[in-house]
Order: structure tokens, then sequence, then C-alpha cells
């Protein structure tokens, strides 16, 4: 009969098991109460952002229409000079004129300053109607101006409700973070894309969303059969991460130092059962043995070595489970520890 009751056999095990860690469950419990912003803020960003571009567009419409009007004002203003020019020299002519009782001649110059006084009247008025009009436009212009600054100050103003709601979520640690979660979180700054500041808040959902896509490849890898290559990648990718908080930063931390032991506890509790089934074929087996088996410190040991890691955790209290029914049975889980099975 074989029994790990037996001091001398303690001796034969030269593993050296990785210091205990106060390991807590790494299933995560996701909790997708990452505050959205209200339907009426959107409703409201949407109205707001419609009307800034009606209004732009009538802007630049004034705009132009102003231009226009100061261009032709240049013009009526240039060629009145010029007109009340001529009219000026058509005066001194008539007064020449008169001296010399040139009648037929100074008939036909005052028609002359006539029609010329008439058409500086008409483009004198001509000029007043349009700085009139220019005096409105700017009136205009000045009002609907200040309608755009407060139309932007409303679009902001939304736009810091909208970081501000989904701020808190980004702090989170990544095992309280969903992935759906943050893509929505994406998917509704998006529609604020146009405010600078919402814009700048998506490069960081972008950057958290790679992080918990990265923190959730290592944890996937700690759940699972040890796999060498997974776990480098895991480790070396988790150093990388960029923009974590001292939260996010100390369960990365976690997380690798867990990464780096697993090798070791693997091996760890794969030898202890590859040495427990070779003895147990070598004898009659029972139930009473089993009994002292359990409580002993190889068993305590490969407890202790499954503790950290939440695939050797799950795997040691199935094998344990499966030994209380039967101390002879030969689960699954032990099969694919000791490599028997893919």
């Amino acid at each position: 009969m074989f029994c790990f009751k037996y001091g001398y056999i303690l001796v034969i095990f030269a593993i050296t098991l990785p210091m205990a860690t106060n390991a807590q469950t790494d299933s995560t419990s996701v909790r997708n109460d990452s505050s959205s912003a209200e339907p009426d803020i959107t409703a409201l960003f949407e109205k707001e952002t419609a009307r800034k571009v009606k209004l732009e567009e009538k802007l630049d419409i004034m705009v132009a229409r102003k231009k226009a009007l100061e261009n032709r004002l240049a013009n009526i203003t240039a060629n009145s000079a010029k007109t009340e020019k001529k009219a000026a020299s058509t005066k001194r002519e008539i007064e020449k004129l008169k001296s010399k009782k040139a009648y037929l001649q100074l008939a036909q110059l005052i028609k002359k300053r006539d029609s010329l006084s008439a058409a500086v009247k008409a483009k004198t008025e001509a000029a007043s109607k349009i700085e009139t009009e220019i005096a409105a436009l700017n009136g205009d212009l000045a009002e609907n101006s200040e309608r755009m600054e407060e139309l932007e100050t409303v679009k902001e103003n939304v736009g810091k409700d909208v970081i501000t709601s989904h701020e808190a979520y980004l702090s989170k640690p990544f095992s309280k973070m969903d992935l759906q979660e943050l893509e929505r979180i994406k998917a509704e700054c998006n529609r604020y894309a146009d405010n600078k500041d919402v814009k700048a808040f998506m490069a960081k959902v972008e950057l958290a969303t790679g992080n918990k896509r990265t923190y959730d490849k290592a944890t996937n890898a700690l759940a699972s059969k040890y796999n060498a290559n997974a776990v480098n990648t895991a480790v070396r990718e988790l150093k990388s991460m960029k923009g974590c908080n001292e939260a996010q930063l100390s369960e990365t931390s976690r997380a690798i130092a867990k990464l780096k032991q697993y090798g070791q506890c693997f091996n760890t509790v794969r030898q202890i059962l590859k040495y427990f089934n070779e003895n147990k074929r070598t004898s009659r087996y029972t139930k009473y043995d089993w009994e002292i088996d359990r409580s002993s410190a190889v068993m305590k040991q490969a407890s202790e070595a499954a503790e950290p890691i939440p695939y050797l955790r799950k795997a040691w209290k199935q094998f344990i489970k499966a030994l209380n029914q039967n101390p002879n049975a030969h689960p699954d889980v032990e099969k694919e520890i000791l490599g028997e099975t893919r």
C-alpha cells in the first residue's frame, strides 16, 4: 500500500515553489454601469449643430453680399468723384462764357451742368442706400456672430457632458471593463467627433480598448493550459501598455507576476500528479489511503502551486473532487495536465 504519509517520500521532491501569494479570483464580474449621455443631450447637440450649419450658410451669404455692396459703393464713389470734377469744370466754363456773353454755348453748358449735378445726386443717393444696407448687414453679422459663439458654447458644454459621463469608466481596472461597453462609448463619442475635446477623448477610449484587449489576452493565458509562447507574449505585451492609471498598473503588475510564475507552478503540479499516479499503480489504493494523502504535505504543496493560477486552481479543485468520489479515478483534467490528452 502506497501513502504519502511516509516521510521519506517527501525527500524525493526537489521542487522549488514560488512564494505563496494571496491570490484573488481572476474571474471578472463586469458591470456595464458606465453612464451614457442623456438622450436630450444628444438631441440638443444635433439640433444646435444643424442650426450652426444653417447659420454658417447665412453668414457666408451675408458676407458675400456685403463684399459685393462694398465693391459697388467703391465704384459709385469713384464715378461720383469724376462726375463732380466734371461738374466743377463745367461751372467754371459757364462763368467764363457769361463774361463773354456767349449765350448759345452757355445754354449747352448749363444743360450739361444740370445733367452732371443730377448724376452726382443720384450716385450720392445710391451710395447712401448702399451704406445703409452695409450698416444693416454689419449689425446682422454681429448679431449672428454672437449667436454662433452661443451655439459653439452649447456644443462645447455638450461635449464636456459626454466626456464627463464616460471618464470614470476609463479609469476602472481592466478586470472591471467590458469591450462591448468600450465600443459603445466609442460609437457614442463618434457622434460628437467635430468637437475637438470629444475627438481628443476618443483617442483615450481607443487606447483603453487596446489595453483592455491586451489584459484579456493575458488573463486568457492564465485561464488556459500552460503555453510558454502565449505566456511570454502576454508578459511582453502587458509591459508595453501605455496610458494606464495607478489601479490599472497595479492590476497589470499582478498579472505579470502570475504569468512569470505559471511555468514553475504548472511543472510542480504536473510532477506531483505524475509521481502520485506512478505510485498508485504499484499498490492497491484505497479510500483510506486517499484520506491520508489528501492532507499530506505534498498535496498541500501542489495546492499552493495551483492557487495563484486560475487554470491550475480550477483544475486542482476538479482533481480533488473526482478523487473524493473515487480514489482510483483519473479525471480528464489530470490527463490534460500530464499531457495525455490534447
